[in-house]
């Protein structure tokens, strides 16, 4: 569908349980839908010429980053949760596998591939290297959220990995991998670190709602929730703490360009947060709890939303595309 809404056009892909993910650029899409049992079959689809570049099935696909590259993804059944990272790329890693993707799995041991022992946290961006927990593997692991683990920066092209902060259990890093922020268990709340992970230096370390850690895409922002569930914005630029936002604990939706970005007020409902004059607007002046799920265009230009619309028992979903100024 083009910006208006007025084109549309099928690209005849047909799937059990379709849903789709993202873009790996203004021209390619990825998707997924069920291939039986626990398998997910993940496509990667040229919009232009409808040409599907490359797929693989895996259990239960987690998709958690997709860049030019790489799709990013947790490996798992169902019933037991992810036990492996792994990446999905166009680029062929084993040459046998022509025009087909090849599924590189983090593991102690390449001969026992089910031996999996990490979930991925983030993605480095600029080096298309991934931020994953990792534990013993000989460890039955069910709750890695709060569970103390190792954080570790895994390179999948070349199977490496870099130890940056033991005894966490899960964190955020910037495109470029230079800033890292992690949170530590503590009695209450877990403690907060963000440090340079180019100097070694630790910014601050304090106590933070537990998750809900973001950076800016272009690495300049940082943001974070107190106990008390303020929104907190860092500029790792000036060094200065914004004053706090109130907003429902979530992650915000940063637009490409790191401009702006979506929050959830708790009575407004979708806002907007313009890091270039710290100011916010919710998008509805009146029934904004009917706003859902928020997507950037690629040029930050445009912010499409869901709209439900009716009454209780009737309810109707539409697509609207908001240009901002």
């Amino acid at each position: 569908m083009d910006r208006n809404g007025q084109t549309l056009q099928s690209l005849g892909r047909r799937g059990s349980f379709l849903d789709s993910f993202g873009w790996m650029d203004n021209n390619t899409f990825v998707y997924r839908d069920h291939w039986g049992g626990s398998n997910k079959l993940v496509h990667i689809l040229e919009i232009s010429t409808n040409v599907e570049l490359a797929n693989a099935y895996i259990h239960a696909a987690e998709i958690n980053a997709i860049t030019p590259d790489l799709i990013i993804t947790d490996n798992g059944m169902q019933t037991e949760g992810p036990y492996s990272a792994a990446v999905i790329a166009t680029q062929i890693f084993n040459p046998d596998d022509v025009l087909r993707s090849h599924i590189k799995n983090l593991s102690t041991n390449d001969h026992a591939p089910y031996l999996f022992n990490s979930r991925v946290v983030d993605t480095v961006l600029n080096r298309n290297q991934v931020l994953v927990r990792t534990w013993d593997a000989s460890e039955y692991l069910t709750d890695t959220l709060h569970t103390p683990v190792d954080l570790q920066l895994w390179d999948p092209q070349t199977d490496e990995l870099t130890m940056l902060i033991p005894g966490s259990y899960t964190g955020r890093i910037t495109p470029d991998g230079q800033y890292l922020a992690a949170l530590i268990p503590e009695s209450e709340f877990p403690q907060l670190q963000l440090s340079n992970q180019f100097t070694g230096q630790v910014i601050f370390m304090r106590p933070a709602y537990d998750g809900k850690l973001s950076f800016s895409p272009n690495g300049r922002y940082f943001t974070f929730f107190t106990p008390e569930t303020d929104l907190i914005i860092y500029d790792l630029e000036t060094g200065e703490m914004l004053p706090p936002i109130t907003a429902v604990p979530a992650l915000p939706i940063w637009s490409p360009d790191s401009a702006r970005f979506v929050y959830t007020d708790p009575t407004l409902g979708l806002s907007i947060y313009d890091t270039r004059n710290n100011t916010t607007f919710p998008l509805a002046e009146s029934g904004g709890e009917r706003l859902s799920n928020p997507q950037w265009s690629f040029d930050s230009a445009y912010l499409s939303v869901v709209t439900k619309i009716g009454e209780v028992g009737e309810w109707e979903w539409q697509t609207a595309v908001l240009a901002l100024p």
